[in-house]
């Protein structure tokens, strides 16, 4: 394989958009409060009666983010092989609810025939780098109790399960039952 890493302009969103966030739902995070939540939630991976595909990109993907977002500060990359985007993934900071210690990954893909080749590892390891140069002590990956294969990523790579919103979504009917999970990756100082 003879791919390159290139650091993307807002005008490349569509290349960038190409490779499709959809993920098959087989089975979901559930949130069991302890001691009526006194002592925390658990949560207890729960297959679905029936699976099914979620689009990530189905209310808005990269394409329009321009129109949505002020992208000047977002860091935004892709894995490109032969002039075909093999994956991708976007940071801003700071985060929101932050202030200036936390970084956002907001996005990252990775083609479905491209999974488990190492590419998430490395998209991720380049937006922490590209974080902790920018100052931040984390950063933080938002996703939700249906994309176990991703929660498994993040710990496995390290972050810290930071946040369970069990009401993040409400309101949102193709989601409400869906619960947000916010992972922390520490950046340690260099």
């Amino acid at each position: 394989m003879s791919w390159e890493l290139y650091v993307l302009e807002p005008d490349d969103l569509a290349r960038y958009a190409a490779v499709p966030m959809t993920i098959r739902v087989e089975s979901a995070l559930k949130p069991v409060p302890l001691r009526g939540g006194l002592g925390g939630l658990r949560l207890e991976e729960e297959p679905l009666a029936v699976p099914y595909e979620k689009d990530y990109d189905q209310h808005g993907g990269p394409a329009s983010w321009p129109a949505r977002f002020d992208l000047s500060r977002w860091h935004i990359v892709a894995v490109i092989e032969r002039g075909v985007v093999l994956a991708g993934a976007a940071a801003f900071g700071p985060a929101l609810a932050h202030a200036d210690t936390v970084a956002e990954l907001w996005d990252i893909r990775v083609r479905p025939e491209a999974r488990r080749s190492g590419f998430g590892r490395l998209l991720l390891g380049h937006q922490q780098e590209w974080a902790r140069q920018q100052g931040y002590r984390w950063l933080k990956a938002e996703t939700q109790n249906v994309n176990v294969a991703a929660c498994r990523f993040y710990q496995h790579e390290g972050a810290l399960l930071g946040a369970i919103n069990i009401f993040a979504y409400s309101g949102q009917a193709d989601v409400e039952q869906e619960v947000e999970l916010d992972w922390f990756c520490p950046l340690a100082s260099g």
